[in-house]
């Protein structure tokens, strides 16, 4: 898991540094740089899966959900929430999981923002750190830019 954390950390870096180098562009535009944590992803996800899992994330029952009409099951509950994560491995694989997509997310914003020509140092590394917030931001470059601003 700490490798993860730095390999993503690394591909920030390098695009806060210097995000127009040609070696930046290329380690960037292949998905080889994605690939490590999503293996390490992978493995932990299927380390961190157990017998009860599917029952806490989805606690009911198929068969008292259909009888006698329809009665709302599979409800996550919070103390099933909470067991499931209280795992050591489950949370690192959470921690993963907000990776993979931070740096997908990140690795998408730089190779658009390239093509697009708009400034995008800060838009990827927002993603790298807070995820889904940069869309708006993005959106607003893009707007700034083809409007003259």
């Amino acid at each position: 898991m700490a490798f993860s954390t730095i390999d993503c950390l690394f591909l920030s870096c390098l695009v806060a540094i210097a995000p127009r180098r040609r070696s930046t562009y290329h380690i960037l535009a292949s998905n080889a740089c994605l690939v490590p944590v999503a293996l390490c992803y992978v493995i932990l996800l299927c380390d961190s899966w157990t017998p009860d899992t599917l029952s806490l994330v989805l606690p009911g029952s198929l068969k008292e959900g259909l009888s006698g009409g329809f009665k709302l099951q599979f409800l996550p509950s919070l103390q099933g929430i909470s067991s499931l994560f209280s795992r050591a491995t489950t949370a690192a694989s959470l921690w993963l999981h907000l990776i993979c997509i931070n740096m997908f997310m990140g690795r998408s914003i730089y190779m658009e923002a390239l093509q697009r020509n708009v400034p995008f140092r800060h838009s990827v590394l927002l993603s790298f750190l807070a995820g889904v917030t940069h869309e708006s931001v993005e959106e607003g470059d893009a707007a700034a830019v083809y409007k003259g601003l």
